[in-house]
Order: structure tokens, then C-alpha cells, then sequence
């Protein structure tokens, strides 16, 4: 989701994305939102989405930005969102990951973590046992 909410366009959410709703295939691809009994709706899931959403609508970057990719290794992928006002990094990993991130080649620093794993200045470490997302603030 972190993807779908920080890459250029408009995001689009599939009706029941955001509680966490599965389905198998074919005609079990995509089961219906059960209004009544909210207990297999996913809300931690759904309290990031939101939060996701939040960000991207309250930081220019997201909304107005252009894509540089960063990095695109074998268990991760980085890209700046950039507009005239601001520079935002996303980390996205697909599994656990040790990356040591430097990104004082490009006249970058963290500034502010705004969801996801901290980290501050041109040189930090994203360790994590499983698939995790960063979004930064960075600065020249």
C-alpha cells in the first residue's frame, strides 16, 4: 500500500484493500465487505492505509512530484518524489532486509521520519526480519 499511496497518479484502492479483504481466484478473487461483522476486517492494516493517505495528501512531493529512482536491488527498491517545495524518499522491501542506505551521492539527508522505519542524515541502516516501508523527508 505504501507503493500504490507514494507513486505518481492517482492512487487506486480496491474496495476492501484497505481492511486487509483476501480471496483466492477466480470467482473467489475478491469476496464482498461484510458491514455487519467487522471482527475479519484487518484495523491495524486499515489505520495505516489511512495514515498513508494522510501523508499523501498533505505533502506536496506526493501530490505534485516527479519519480527518480533511487535504488532497485534484489529485496528492496527506492525512489524520490520531488516537486518545486519538497523531496520525499520511499524505501519499500519485499522481505526481511539489511540495506546500509547512502544517499550523500545525491546531496541528501534525512530531515523527518514520516512513517515507517526512522533514520536521519546521509548515511543510516534499514533492519528488518520482515518486509517493511520507510517514508523520508529529505533535504539538500
Amino acid at each position: 500500500m505504501t507503493m500504490v499511496l507514494t507513486y505518481p497518479g492517482v492512487p487506486s484502492i480496491f474496495a476492501g484493500d484497505e481492511i486487509g479483504l483476501e480471496g483466492s481466484w477466480g470467482e473467489d478473487g475478491r469476496r464482498t465487505i461484510n458491514w455487519e461483522d467487522r471482527s475479519g476486517w484487518d484495523h491495524e492494516f486499515m489505520s495505516q492505509v489511512k495514515e498513508l493517505i494522510s501523508i499523501r495528501k498533505g505533502n506536496d512531493a506526493l501530490i505534485n512530484g516527479g519519480l527518480r529512482w533511487v535504488a532497485a536491488e534484489k529485496d528492496f527498491i527506492m525512489y524520490l518524489r520531488e516537486s518545486q517545495k519538497q523531496s520525499i524518499l520511499v524505501f519499500v522491501s519485499r522481505q526481511g532486509v539489511n540495506a546500509k542506505i547512502d544517499i550523500s551521492s545525491l546531496g541528501l539527508k534525512v530531515t523527518k521520519t514520516l512513517y515507517g522505519n526512522t533514520a536521519s542524515g546521509s548515511k543510516f541502516a534499514v533492519k528488518s526480519k520482515q518486509a517493511t516501508q520507510a517514508i523520508w523527508e529529505v533535504t539538500r
